[in-house]
Formats: C-alpha cells, sequence, structure tokens
C-alpha cells in the first residue's frame, strides 16, 4: 500500500505500528516522525497535487479541523481521503491507533500499540504534584487547551489545574485578565517549531500574557513543539517527561 500522511499524529501512529515502508509522502511537520525516503508533498494546510499525483497514493491521511478544508479539496481532486476528527479525551487517541491500523491491514499492531498506550497513560494519573498552570500552545496563535481536547484532558489526568478545565471546548483563545485571575503558579509555553525560548518569551509578551508582576510569582517554563498538541503515540513519552518536569520544579 501506498500512504501519504499529512498529519504528523497520523505519521507517528503509521510508523509505530510497522508501516514505515508503506509512507510514500508525507507533510514538512511529519518530518520528526516520518522516514527518511517518505517525500515532503506539503504543509499540513497545503500540497502540492502535481506532486501528490505523482506518488500515486492509494490512501491520503489527514486529521483535526484545520485539515477538514484541505480533505475537502484533496477528495474533489479524485484522491481517496481518511480524515481523522482530533481526539477530545487520552483515550481518542488510542482509538485513532486502532482506526489507522485497520485502513492500512495492521490491525494486531494497532491493537497492540493501543493497548499500551491505555497502559502507560493510566499508570500516570495523579502522577504529577497539585498545581495551578496556565498552559498555553502556540498553535499559529496562543491557545489553551478546554476540558474536550486531549490536552486539557492529560492535564487534569496527571492531576493539575488549569484556567480552563471544565470549559466544554476543544481550545479556548486565553485572554491576559484570565490569565492573570487565574493566579497561576506555572506559566507552560509550548512553542511552535522553530520558535526560540527569547521568541516565545517576546510572544507572550507582545500578547501581554505575560509581564514583570505576572514572572514575579509565576515561574515561566518553555515547553518543546508537541509536548502535548502532538496527538500521536508519543503523547505517553511526552507526558511522562511533562510529569517529571513538574515533580522536579
Amino acid at each position: 500500500m501506498r500512504v501519504v500522511s499529512l498529519s504528523p499524529p497520523v505519521t507517528d501512529a503509521l510508523v509505530a505500528i510497522g508501516a514505515s515502508d508503506e509512507i510514500v509522502g508525507v507533510s514538512v511537520y511529519c518530518r520528526p516522525y516520518a522516514p527518511s525516503h517518505a517525500e515532503v508533498v506539503g504543509t499540513p494546510g497545503g500540497v502540492r497535487v502535481d506532486r501528490l499525483r505523482d506518488l500515486n497514493p492509494d490512501v491520503v491521511f489527514t486529521s483535526g479541523v484545520s485539515q477538514e478544508r484541505l480533505a475537502s479539496r484533496l477528495r474533489e481532486a479524485g484522491f481517496r481521503v481518511v480524515h481523522l476528527p482530533a481526539p477530545r479525551s487520552l483515550h481518542g487517541i488510542a482509538e485513532i491507533v486502532w482506526v489507522i491500523g485497520a485502513y492500512v491491514g495492521r490491525v494486531f499492531e494497532a491493537a497492540r500499540l493501543a493497548s499500551e498506550l491505555v497502559s502507560g497513560i493510566e499508570g500516570l494519573r495523579g502522577a504529577a504534584p497539585p498545581a495551578r498552570i496556565a498552559y498555553l500552545a502556540n498553535l499559529g496563535e496562543i491557545l489553551a487547551p478546554g476540558a474536550l481536547s486531549h490536552a486539557g484532558h492529560a492535564l487534569t489526568h496527571i492531576g493539575v489545574r488549569h484556567p480552563y478545565e471544565a470549559t466544554p471546548l476543544d481550545w479556548v483563545k486565553p485572554t491576559p485578565r484570565e490569565v492573570r485571575l487565574y493566579n497561576p503558579q506555572m506559566l507552560a509555553y509550548e512553542a511552535r517549531p522553530g520558535e526560540t525560548p527569547e521568541d516565545a518569551r517576546k510572544n507572550l509578551q507582545r500578547q501581554m500574557l505575560l509581564d514583570d508582576r505576572l514572572l514575579r510569582r509565576t515561574r515561566l517554563v518553555i515547553l518543546e513543539p508537541g509536548t502535548l498538541t502532538h496527538y500521536g503515540p508519543r503523547i505517553a513519552e511526552n507526558l511522562q517527561k511533562l510529569v517529571k518536569q513538574l515533580q522536579d520544579t
């Protein structure tokens, strides 16, 4: 089977279930997870259709709200597209693994990985020290996880409090006032790929989400891209690293 994955979480899952050799094309943001032979055919938001046709894929994977329009355009262009909605909880990540395995004919590998994911994630329940954390992620704009995102569920699962833990949305655009009123003990900022710690700090200050007064009473931690926003199999490893970081704080 010839597979193109334009979604980093899907690429992560495909490799984890042993389908590396079948991946012929990826988006540029898939690079950290993709095999070296896979051709880059575009970004998560747009692809070179001519290059995609040259690859002649049996299936093209997309995922999440940000790729819904892309999925529709590719279907209209005649490609077989499997679009996976972003998970609303940690458990949804295991389901995505299973669905991907079914489409590429690796159900036993997917079942095993899904089971390992569930076990690994369950072992982190309540593992972090209780704390109030304002978790912000640069997803093109700075957003905070709500209750209906896997990232929001992840924070609640490990035992920390966060501003929008009971807000029935996937992602929330935080206001400076909301962040200050929450009075977090830590402000955790997940950077965008290519964003340096200095860029991250300037971005927060430009959005008025960080100032000297807040810094005096709140610890700022810059996290690697994909720490919690990534919803591929590496989420368990990322979550374990975050717990360790919180324990060492």
